[in-house]
């Protein structure tokens, strides 16, 4: 969660949180990240928080968000 924040509105790959975070280089079918940011996700919500802050991007990876609400660069493409 530190390293999310600390890149607040960055997309960090999934690599990137693996090897920064926990130490180890993301192999093809490691769910250890995925694992995490669930649990994560998880206590948010259980401590009041929106589970939303932290967002996964498709085939990219996490982004964390403090501020909700914003829109998406995607999304004004189709607007």
């Amino acid at each position: 969660m530190q390293y999310l924040t600390s890149k607040e509105g960055d997309i960090i790959s999934k690599a990137t949180l693996q090897k920064e975070v926990l130490k180890k280089e993301l192999s093809m079918f490691d769910r250890n990240l995925d694992v995490h940011i669930s649990n994560i996700r998880r206590k948010m919500s259980n401590a009041g928080l929106s589970k939303l802050h932290i967002r996964t991007v498709h085939g990219k990876g996490y982004s964390f968000s403090e501020r909700l609400g914003k829109i998406a660069p995607l999304f004004l493409f189709f607007l």
